[in-house]
């Protein structure tokens, strides 16, 4: 029991230094940062518009209409706030230091290596500023009155995209340590970025065979179309089983591999 309230006081004290560090960090350059949060609304203008228009000549896509969808970017945008947003700057670290033999500094530390390394750039600045207002713009655009959203299945959808987010992280820390073996790795977790852009996919616009697929396999429908599937009743609440049992098993794959990647690692020294 001892050991693990001193792990746990580790892994707090790991956090609490980063997330001061990072702030420090971000608060730097005022005009880019801000430059980057119009860039996003922008961005949120656009897609409402599309949506419009897409509307307008279809009527709906798979059944959804013009808010289901508008709910489906919402879910959408933070799934990538909290995936992209918050963790590419430590898969970017982890890289960095195969590459140049800094990781070690990081193993030689009494501190969880692992966890260290999945939280050491704590961007909260940024990815709160950036995504509240884009996911306030999203959430507003919304006419939810319009929605056939129970309760119990929005709470269980948000739980949904939750476990979206830590599998979709998993699946991108998995692919950046291909650099242990390879000595870069850059473009291919850039893959995972590509291939988790389905998010905005309707989940019933797709064939069963790519259901299963993009649900177990590669799983980006659990993030953000069958998270809104089932906050909309259109999937039953009995999805978020699987949602849970394929987290726990990328979880255990990220750590597996961690730890396959460090036999292989060829530090500086």
């Amino acid at each position: 029991m001892s050991q693990i309230i001193e792990r746990l006081r580790k892994c707090w004290n790991v956090i609490k230094i980063n997330a001061i560090n990072s702030y420090q960090e971000e608060t730097a350059h005022f005009w880019n940062n801000w430059g980057n949060c119009v860039s996003t609304v922008t961005y949120t203008l656009v897609v409402f518009l599309f949506y419009k228009v897409l509307i307008l000549k279809f009527n709906n896509i798979a059944g959804y209409g013009f808010n289901e969808l508008l709910l489906l970017n919402l879910f959408g945008q933070i799934f990538y706030y909290s995936s992209f947003g918050f963790f590419k700057k430590n898969i970017d670290n982890l890289i960095n230091g195969v590459k140049r033999g800094t990781l070690d500094f990081v193993l030689l530390r009494p501190i969880p290596s692992l966890f260290y390394i999945s939280f050491k750039s704590l961007p909260l600045v940024s990815t709160f500023r950036d995504s509240i207002i884009n996911i306030s713009i999203s959430a507003l655009i919304i006419d939810w009155k319009y929605l056939n959203i129970n309760t119990n299945n929005f709470l269980i959808a948000f739980l949904m995209l939750i476990f979206g987010i830590i599998i979709w992280h998993c699946i991108g820390f998995i692919l950046a340590c291909s650099v242990f073996w390879f000595g870069e790795s850059k473009r291919i977790y850039v893959l995972s970025q590509n291939i988790s852009d389905n998010k905005f996919l309707v989940f019933e616009s797709l064939p069963k065979n790519l259901r299963f697929f993009f649900t177990f396999i590669i799983p980006t429908t659990l993030a953000a179309p069958l998270a809104v599937s089932v906050a909309l009743s259109k999937s039953t609440i009995q999805w978020v089983f699987w949602s849970f049992i394929v987290t726990v098993f990328f979880l255990w794959l990220k750590n597996w591999v961690w730890k396959q990647g460090l036999k292989a690692y060829t530090s500086a020294s």
